[in-house]
């Protein structure tokens, strides 16, 4: 099964899946120009300002941009209450990272993702390499089984078809 962990709790009450959430806020600008040259995730390295990431996904799929502009992704995980002083902070960070070329970037869309991460913090447990094996027979894959991310979810995906092949007697080099 693989899902997130509140519709994975649901399917396996009292199977021990967290459930605490975390939103994220994500912003969109068309921009004349990619403020980066390559297919990269930028992070926050320094904890500064209300970006936690930025990436330019029309550096890989060039029709998700606007005619004649790039689309800037920017993730925010701690947004302030105000629409208007959240995108005037970022608007501010993205000035501090990129420049006079961030005031030609016009916002096209933000949106909250409510339930977006399984909250990590370590009041709440913490980053947990849980098992997806749930059952004989039965698996659970999705970032709540590791490190909330795409690449958490990924990795509990390989874990899950491994252990399936496991369980059919079978290598996972089949995969």
């Amino acid at each position: 099964m693989a899902c997130d962990p509140i519709h994975a709790a649901w399917l396996l009450p009292g199977d021990g899946i967290r459930t605490v959430m975390r939103g994220v806020r994500c912003l969109y600008f068309a921009a004349p120009d990619p403020p980066i040259g390559e297919r990269y995730l930028v992070l926050n390295g320094a904890g500064e300002g209300p970006i936690n990431s930025l990436c330019v996904p029309s550096a890989i799929a060039p029709g998700y941009a606007p005619p004649g502009c790039h689309l800037v992704s920017v993730t925010v995980l701690h947004a302030p209450l105000s629409e208007d002083i959240l995108i005037r902070n970022v608007r501010e960070q993205l000035l501090r990272w990129f420049g006079e070329q961030a005031n030609g970037w016009e916002l096209l869309r933000s949106y909250h993702i409510e339930n977006a991460l399984l909250d990590q913090a370590p009041a709440q447990g913490g980053v947990a390499m849980s098992s997806v094996r749930v059952r004989v027979g039965m698996y659970v894959c999705g970032d709540h089984c590791g490190t909330a991310s795409i690449n958490g979810a990924m990795l509990a995906g390989r874990r899950a078809a491994e252990a399936v092949c496991g369980e059919m007697g079978r290598s996972s080099e089949l995969l």
